[in-house]
């Protein structure tokens, strides 16, 4: 069993940098415990989205597709693009931003529609999911 009171006694002595990271993390894990295995409705969403447009780089495991963000969270991604991906595949992205920042994750494509996909972020690297949450919480 974990030690909740000797965790906090830790996080007590962090500097403010380490908060902003835990509180990063905690953030992420909540979006994706409250996603997972549900189903999920634009309107319930636990997870703000953020109008960016990004670069994107989708590999489907049969092609690679080319296509760019139009939003993002700590928990998904929606990607324009006129390819016709199913709903409930696996897919690996890779995403770069405008100022050269790049984020790469397995995702779940949970939403299909004319204009795109709508990915939930499964699988993240620790190091890529601490400068994913700190470059989407800036924004």
């Amino acid at each position: 069993m974990i030690d909740k009171l000797s965790i906090i006694r830790q996080i007590l002595d962090t500097d403010e940098e380490t908060d902003k990271k835990i509180l990063s993390v905690l953030a992420s894990a909540k979006c994706e415990s409250e996603i997972k295995g549900a189903k999920i409705h634009i309107e319930d969403r636990t997870c703000s989205r953020k109008s960016i447009f990004m670069e994107a780089k989708i590999n489907t495991g049969k092609e690679t597709i080319f296509a760019e963000t139009e939003n993002i969270s700590l928990g998904g991604v929606f990607i324009k693009t006129e390819k016709k991906i199913a709903k409930g595949e696996d897919i690996a992205i890779r995403l770069i931003s405008p100022s050269g920042d790049e984020f790469s994750f397995i995702s779940k494509v949970v939403r299909v529609d004319n204009e795109g996909i709508g990915v939930m972020i499964k699988t993240i690297s620790p190091s890529h999911q601490t400068e994913f949450n700190r470059f989407v919480n800036q924004l």
